[in-house]
């Protein structure tokens, strides 16, 4: 049921000042600061590649000059991970964050028992919109939460809860032990990613998966501060049963929309792309099949998700499995192999 995915690019790309801009006027605009990297001279891996035994070029910094923004080897391996979990939160995805919720202890177990060295975890939750709509309306905007406009920022990192038939972190606080937005390794942190995983089905139904990652790696956000760290592997775990038409940039270009957000996120790792995981639950692009096709009004289906898979496909630590799915502790069990790989080559950065 899961495709774990290698590519044997050599990665490296022109980067660029990059803006998440939503479609009104928002709040906050997020802006992610990207550094001159070079040229990619090659292509992502297909789904074709799927059966290959051949795990691509490793780094060898013992042997090689460290590439940009690199300190050293990666011998020793990660000590820390940054995991961020985007959820979809429209109105189709009530039994999908149920499912993630029921996987989510034994995932973050069997991370400390096959790497014990990393044991420093951050945990963060975002969601794919920032205003959602008000319940009881079809398509009617909410009005934004006063007290926390973090849940109302895309890649805002939500710390609370959401109401029954409430919009996204619109609730009490879930009281994080870390005294952040994000989680951190203990014995709360099943009963906190639960507090803040459950996010509802009141989002908006034009999903932008790709500017809420780039907002929670935002550094200079306020909303995702000190979550991500340079000396941590970063996991990014997108569920949900749609493709991201909505992210900016708002061109017809689905290739080039995917090499500027595949860029942003290289940048936020100093251009040490094997340092980040990149993990699609969804769709599936070919389908996986187990869906029927996608019906506004079925929660059962799910769209096939090209441009999301595309990106997914550009990492060369990089994992797909089915959001319809009955349940993902097995997916999150074969995840966690492409973990243990990108940990053993993890660079930290400057």
């Amino acid at each position: 049921m899961t495709k774990p995915l290698v590519s044997r690019s050599i990665l490296a790309l022109s980067l660029f000042a990059f803006a998440c801009v939503s479609e009104e006027p928002p709040d906050e605009a997020v802006t992610v600061g990207l550094d001159e990297l070079g040229e990619d001279d090659g292509e992502g891996a297909d789904q074709g590649d799927e059966a290959s035994t051949d795990t691509g070029p490793l780094l060898d910094m013992g042997q090689e000059e460290a590439g940009p923004g690199t300190t050293g080897d990666g011998d020793d391996g990660c000590k820390k991970i940054d995991l961020l979990f985007v959820i979809d939160n429209s109105g189709s995805m009530l039994t999908e964050q149920t499912n993630l919720i029921a996987a989510f202890p034994a995932f973050a177990d069997t991370i400390q028992d096959v790497l014990p060295e990393a044991s420093d975890l951050h945990v963060a939750v975002t969601t794919t919109d920032d205003l959602g709509l008000a319940p009881g309306s079809f398509g009617q905007d909410a009005q934004p939460f006063a007290e926390d406009p973090c849940v109302n920022t895309l890649g805002g990192l939500i710390d609370r809860e959401t109401p029954a038939d409430g919009n996204s972190g619109y609730g009490e606080p879930c009281g994080f032990s870390s005294g952040a937005r994000y989680m951190v390794n203990g014995p709360d942190l099943a009963e906190e990613f639960a507090c803040a995983a459950a996010v509802g089905v009141h989002g908006n139904g034009l999903e932008r998966h790709a500017d809420a990652i780039l907002g929670a790696l935002d550094p200079g956000s306020s909303c995702a501060q000190g979550f991500v760290r340079d000396d941590a592997l970063l996991v990014i775990v997108v569920i949900t049963d749609e493709d991201d038409d909505w992210s900016e940039p708002d061109i017809s270009d689905a290739q080039a929309r995917i090499d500027q957000w595949y860029a942003a996120i290289e940048a936020v790792e100093g251009g040490v792309e094997t340092n980040v995981v990149f993990t699609l639950i969804s769709g599936g692009s070919p389908p996986w099949g187990t869906c029927p096709p996608f019906e506004i009004s079925d929660p059962d289906t799910a769209k096939e998700s090209d441009v999301l898979t595309g990106l997914a496909q550009r990492f060369t630590n990089a994992f797909e499995a089915d959001v319809c799915a009955p349940g993902y502790v097995d997916v999150f069990a074969e995840a966690i192999g492409v973990i243990e790989t990108a940990c053993e080559t993890f660079v930290p950065i400057e």
